[in-house]
């Protein structure tokens, strides 16, 4: 199954959903994790109308972020904890952080 396949039958399954809790699916956003993902199949999800994107690596993203950096449309946020033994991520990097536990380092 191609990446846009993919993202399609997740849209779907969103759709239903939210159909079923009686809300509207334009409220609900699809949000790809990029972990361990090469930015040309980042790309491919881009093409396919994702727009929000997490990543929890960063020195990871710190690689791709040159490489994405035309997607100017393009949400990034760090999702989960930064490890005591790891930077906080550069500001401009990530519109915010998604933390896994209260203890986040990272949230902005």
């Amino acid at each position: 199954m191609s990446i846009s396949q993919n993202i399609a039958r997740v849209r779907e399954q969103i759709d239903s959903a939210a159909r079923r809790a009686a809300r509207d699916p334009q409220s609900i956003t699809l949000m790809a994790i990029t972990k361990t993902v090469a930015p040309e199949r980042i790309r491919e999800a881009y093409a396919a109308g994702v727009r929000v994107f997490g990543e929890n690596r960063v020195q990871e993203f710190a690689a791709k972020h040159d490489a994405l950096a035309d997607l100017k449309d393009a949400e990034w946020h760090m999702s989960g904890i930064c490890k005591v033994t790891k930077p906080t991520p550069p500001r401009d990097f990530f519109t915010r952080s998604i933390p896994s536990t209260p203890f986040a380092c990272c949230s902005g």
